[in-house]
């Protein structure tokens, strides 16, 4: 019995902390959005405090830093130009991030002001944009190195074309220096063929001369 009642009661209190987590998590934070946003000619930064938010980040062209109400733009901007301003706000702790607000500040060098807008930024829009930036530089990685992959398929592939093509052509001309070779050596053959023939016509005519010595002298003894 007693077994029974300590797993009762461990599932009650399971339970309870399950309830009291999702409780916190269904957590209504409002819509949002950051309200009440200015920014001062010398740079000075100011909002609305939003309900429940305890922690601020600023981000200048996405690099962030904590940032206070009434933070100064001076110790963030320093050139000239149009900077994309990003204010945050989490919960305590920076545990959860509950809203946010969006613009561009343009600074001349002396004067600060903000720029006109028609739309401010949640925090769940914040988010999903920068899934969306993460996601696209992903794609460009990634065509980069099917680009970068595919030049050293092609270079291979001509190199192997250059090979190829050599290989072809070595062939011919292995088969002129043959040719070659052949009608040298038959020069050769038909030059040494002549050598001969004029010798055995040298040696026939020697030994017709010799025979027709010899009729004369026997004629000449019969005589």
């Amino acid at each position: 019995m007693k077994k029974v009642f300590a797993v009762l009661l461990i599932c009650t209190l399971a339970l309870s902390v399950m309830h009291i987590t999702c409780a916190a998590d269904d957590e209504d934070y409002g819509d949002g959005l950051i309200k009440g946003v200015k920014v001062d000619a010398d740079g000075t930064l100011t909002w609305d405090n939003y309900e429940k938010a305890k922690d601020y980040w600023i981000g200048v062209n996405g690099g962030y830093t904590p940032a206070r109400n009434g933070i100064s733009l001076t110790t963030l901007i320093f050139e000239p130009g149009t900077y994309r301003i990003d204010l945050e706000g989490y919960t305590e702790g920076g545990e959860k991030f509950i809203a946010a607000w969006t613009s561009k500040v343009i600074y001349d060098g002396s004067v600060f002001k903000l720029e006109s807008y028609t739309e401010q930024t949640t925090a769940e829009e914040t988010t999903e944009e920068i899934t969306e930036e993460t996601t696209e530089e992903t794609q460009e990685q990634t065509s980069e190195e099917e680009t970068e992959e595919g030049t050293e398929a092609l270079t291979e592939e001509e190199t192997f074309e250059t090979q190829t093509e050599k290989t072809e052509t070595d062939p011919e001309k292995t088969e002129t220096k043959a040719e070659a070779e052949t009608e040298e050596k038959s020069t050769e053959s038909k030059g040494g063929g002549a050598k001969w023939m004029i010798a055995g016509i040298c040696i026939g005519v020697a030994v017709t001369a010799v025979v027709a010595v010899l009729i004369v002298q026997k004629k000449a003894k019969g005589k």
